[in-house]
């Protein structure tokens, strides 16, 4: 699995699951709130998975 790709979609994966742990809080501007949390956990998972992979080998084929 190329490293952007799979970047991508944990970036996606874990931005959802942040969300959705916000859902039930009060905020003042919740939409606000939201979309910089998913944007925070998306660019922190995209970054680290594929900087990562570079170092590490994601597929496991000899």
């Amino acid at each position: 699995m190329n490293s952007i790709f799979f970047g991508i979609i944990s970036g996606i994966i874990f931005g959802l699951f942040s969300v959705l742990l916000m859902l039930p809080m009060k905020f003042e501007d919740k939409r606000i709130a939201i979309i910089g949390s998913f944007i925070n956990c998306f660019y922190d998972w995209f970054i680290n998975i594929s900087n990562c992979s570079s170092y590490v080998r994601l597929d496991r084929r000899p």
